[in-house]
């Protein structure tokens, strides 16, 4: 439970709310379709930075190697910009004491399955690397190199984005200001 304190209004929160309330975000929180487009261009690009990635690993040519992880590097901008972008559209980046109770709500229920995810994630890749040691016996089985930084990569970018991942996806789409509800 949040204490009174933490919950009340500081100055700098209009700031805060002017710049998640902008028209071009509006318009993209407004439709499902929209955020539904952002989710899934973040998903792409933090898949194809991990293969680029894991590729520049296993790659033995000089020039390819680089390519790669120039490649990867070139894929870091535009993830932390889609990051913020999902973050702002969804309003995650705003403090838990600028959104109404059921904003509220949908965070938490966002934490918590990212939460979920992040052990799901974490819990089969000790499951998986356990079963992989018992099967090839101890020395028997390395674990690939290449493969550290992807997960890491991939692990770190889940637990990050996933809260507002499940936002972006599960609500509905707004009601305009000047249209009644239809029962």
């Amino acid at each position: 439970m949040k204490s009174l304190k933490s919950l009340a209004p500081i100055p700098g929160d209009n700031l805060l709310l002017a710049d998640t309330e902008k028209p071009g975000l509006n318009r993209v929180r407004a439709s499902r379709s929209r955020r539904r487009f952002h989710a899934v261009l973040l998903v792409l690009l933090v898949l194809a930075a991990c293969v680029s990635l894991a590729a520049g690993d296993i790659a033995d040519n000089g020039n390819l190697d680089f390519l790669l992880t120039v490649a990867f590097l070139g894929l870091i901008g535009p993830v932390l910009y889609l990051i913020t972008r999902l973050n702002q559209i969804t309003r995650m980046s705003l403090p838990y004491r600028l959104l109404d109770e059921r904003q509220r709500g949908d965070r938490d229920d966002a934490h918590r399955f990212g939460q979920r995810m992040t052990s799901a994630m974490l819990g089969s890749s000790f499951v998986l690397f356990a079963l992989i040691t018992i099967v090839f016996g101890p020395g028997g089985a390395d674990f690939p190199g290449w493969l550290v930084l992807s997960l890491l990569w991939l692990l770190v970018t889940a637990h990050t984005t996933t809260p507002a991942l499940y936002l972006a996806w599960t609500q509905p789409d707004e009601l305009p200001d000047d249209e009644p509800e239809h029962a």
